[in-house]
This record gives structure tokens, C-alpha cells and sequence, in this order.
């Protein structure tokens, strides 16, 4: 019974300092996996920015496990069937010209185990898999730099992310460091099908992307499945979207405000992309001032053609007009309150206030004012008889 109950002891007293060992801010975090593609052949299934998770709260003790679907299953494996990739790209400061982050650099990284349906990524080989890619990499130290890390698809079947989990991050959620720029945001189509007309084909709200996060080196990059041939002109087209605004030309709104301009001519196309630039937006608009430029709809042009999905380049972290559309939209959730309930309540208020009218007059109407004392006091007996008198005499 002693050796039970110190080995019982001991054993309390290793787990004491395992949980000790761990970092008070170690927690994990699940990224939100919903606009994940299928991907194969050295695609990309889910891309995670650092505007929605910050790559320098990983530590040496931080692993990435990523979950998928592989299709064919069943097979032999003969390579991994996903990999990461550490991203980054040249992103200066406006102000001062120097860089701030750590340049072009597309790192590979192999999992350090996986299966059919998961891999798992140690923070080491993230690290070394980033700096083997970089020009200079001894001047990087951890992945401060990196500004998105891909999930990749090898030459194993197709693959669709279903899961991607960060361990032991420190504090693992939104990056609250200063506001990032180069950041670009993928809006992906779901269930994309092919189309034929001059109609609305897809549309990105102001919930899917906020405006006010474009600035002037921003492009945005309208992707579709390869086309049979080259297109004799661009086969899809941008119309910028909004709704009461006062902020642009009064020749380019109707009387209500709204509007609706159609972009045709890109930057650049081709059998597989389109390219608008932020000054040809800016140019259309009539304004740089994008708070009221709710949507951006792609329109067809009678041409056959598969959006899979629309990216918005070297994009701000945060938009102007975040705290404000917030504020405005919980204002107009505020349901006002029917006219009949205040009618209601107006009406009990005065029923209650008539009632206790008529109770102190009754509690009072045996009271008469007594001056010496200044105050009300109790009728008495004659009083109230030579009153009753007075009354039936009159």
C-alpha cells in the first residue's frame, strides 16, 4: 500500500512539472478552414494570412497539423502528400523606404510525419524550409517576416484542407501587432460552374472584403479555370457597387444615390486570369474615398467561362471603415419599439397614478389639518358627526 501510494506521489509530482514546463501563453489555434479549394499537382488548397493569424506567435515547441481529404485514397503513397509553404514578399514602409518584411521568399516545407489524412509541420523545419528560401538567411532569426503560410497539394491526388491547427502559439488568435500592408485576401467561389451570358456571375460584399483596404499599389486579380483558347477580349467584367452614396460624381449615381460602374478593359488577361489595377478603380470611381463601395460584381460577356474566385493584392490589414460599419450595423439591428407598446404603457402609467389618487383620498377623507401641530390629524367623533350633519342638511 506504501509503494502505491508513493508512486502515486511521484507521479502527481511529475505531471506538477510537466504542466509547470509548459508557457503560461501556450494555446492553440484552429484556423477557419471554409474557403479551402481542391487542389493537386503543386496547387494550393488553403492559404492562411498574417492578417488573420500573426506566423511570429510560433515557438520551438509549436507544431502545424493539417487534416485533408486525398483523393484517390487507398493507393500507395510514394511522397508526401502535402506540404507548406512560408510566404512573403516585398513590402517597403511609405514613409521611410526601408523593408519590412523579409522579401520574395516561397519556402517549401516537408511534414515531418503524415498519412492519408493528416501531416504534421514542426516549428524547425517551418523555420529552416523559410530561411533555405531566402536570399539572406542569416538575417533571419524566426518568422516574423512570414506574411502567409500555404497549404500545397504534391503529386499524390487531389487534396481539400479540412483542418488546420496551431500548437502551443503564443496567444495563437488575431495579429494585434501593427497594421500590416502587402497583405493579399482570396475570396474563392463556391462550387464554381461554368457560365454563358452577360449576367451577374459572382459577387464579393463588403462582408467578404472591406474597400477601405485597397491602396494605391493594390491590384485585384479575377481567377477562372483555363480557357479552351485565348479570348479575343477580357471575358469577364468588374462593375463596382454602392448603395445612397453621396461621395462620388453626381454623374456617375442615379437620383437615389446608387451606384454602378462597369470596368471591361483590365490591366491584363489571359486564358486563365484577369488583373484590374487600384488606379483604374480609382479612375472608374471618381473618388478614393471607397467607405461606400460595398460590392464587386463579376459579370459574364457571353463568353464560356469557370470564376473560381477573386484576389484582392498588397492589400491594408485593417479598413477605415471597420469600427464605423460596425457601429452602424448593430444601430441598425436596433429594432424600433411598436407604437402600440408605448400606448400600452402610457396607458398602465395613468391607471396606476388614478389608483393611487383615489387610495390617499380615501385614506385622507377621515384626516382634517391640524394648524398647531402643521400637520394632518384624525377626525374626531364630534367632528365627524357635525360634518355628516352639515352635508344632509344641505
Amino acid at each position: 500500500m506504501k509503494k502505491c501510494k508513493i508512486l502515486s506521489v511521484l507521479t502527481s509530482m511529475v505531471i506538477a512539472a510537466s504542466v509547470c514546463s509548459i508557457p503560461a501563453f501556450a494555446e492553440d489555434y484552429e484556423a477557419d478552414v471554409s474557403s479551402a479549394e481542391k487542389a493537386s499537382d503543386w496547387g494550393q488548397t488553403f492559404k492562411l494570412y498574417s492578417d488573420v493569424f500573426d506566423p511570429s506567435s510560433l515557438n520551438e515547441d509549436s507544431e502545424i497539423i493539417v487534416e485533408y481529404t486525398l483523393k484517390p485514397s487507398g493507393e500507395e503513397l510514394t511522397l508526401y502528400p502535402v506540404e507548406l509553404i512560408a510566404q512573403s514578399w516585398e513590402v517597403t514602409d511609405e514613409e521611410t523606404g526601408e523593408m519590412i518584411s523579409d522579401g520574395e521568399i516561397w519556402g517549401k516545407v516537408e511534414p515531418s510525419e503524415y498519412d492519408e489524412n493528416h501531416a504534421v509541420f514542426t516549428y524547425e523545419d517551418i523555420l529552416a524550409g523559410y530561411k533555405a528560401a531566402a536570399p539572406d538567411p542569416d538575417s533571419i532569426t524566426d518568422l516574423s517576416g512570414v506574411l502567409c503560410i500555404n497549404v500545397g497539394a504534391t503529386n499524390q491526388g487531389t487534396i481539400l484542407c479540412t483542418k488546420f491547427t496551431v500548437t502551443n502559439s503564443k496567444g495563437g488568435g488575431e495579429n494585434s501587432s501593427e497594421e500590416l500592408t502587402g497583405i493579399n485576401s482570396f475570396v474563392p467561389v463556391t462550387d464554381p460552374a461554368e457560365y454563358n451570358g452577360s449576367g451577374e456571375i459572382f459577387r464579393v460584399t463588403k462582408n467578404d472584403f472591406d474597400a477601405t483596404r485597397l491602396n494605391a499599389g493594390s491590384e485585384v486579380v479575377i481567377y477562372y479555370e483555363e480557357m479552351s483558347s485565348a479570348p479575343a477580349f477580357c471575358p469577364v467584367n468588374m462593375v463596382l457597387i454602392s448603395t445612397e452614396n453621396t461621395t462620388v460624381p453626381e454623374n456617375k449615381r442615379d437620383e437615389e444615390g446608387n451606384v454602378a460602374v462597369k470596368m471591361a478593359v483590365p490591366v491584363s488577361y489571359d486564358s486563365s486570369h484577369a488583373v484590374f489595377s487600384c488606379k483604374q478603380i480609382l479612375n472608374a470611381y471618381g473618388t478614393g474615398n471607397f467607405s461606400e463601395l460595398y460590392d464587386f460584381s463579376l459579370v459574364g460577356t457571353s463568353q464560356s467561362i469557370t470564376v473560381t474566385g477573386i484576389e484582392f493584392t498588397n492589400v491594408n490589414q485593417f479598413g477605415t471603415r471597420s469600427v464605423a460599419l460596425s457601429e452602424a450595423e448593430a444601430a441598425a439591428e436596433k429594432k424600433p419599439v411598436p407604437m402600440w407598446v408605448i400606448i400600452v404603457v402610457i396607458a398602465v402609467i395613468v391607471v396606476v397614478i388614478l389608483i393611487g389618487l383615489l387610495i390617499y383620498a380615501k385614506i385622507n377623507s377621515n384626516r382634517t389639518y391640524d394648524i398647531s401641530t402643521g400637520s394632518y390629524v384624525k377626525r374626531s367623533s364630534d367632528e365627524a358627526g357635525t360634518e355628516d350633519s352639515k352635508k344632509k342638511n344641505e
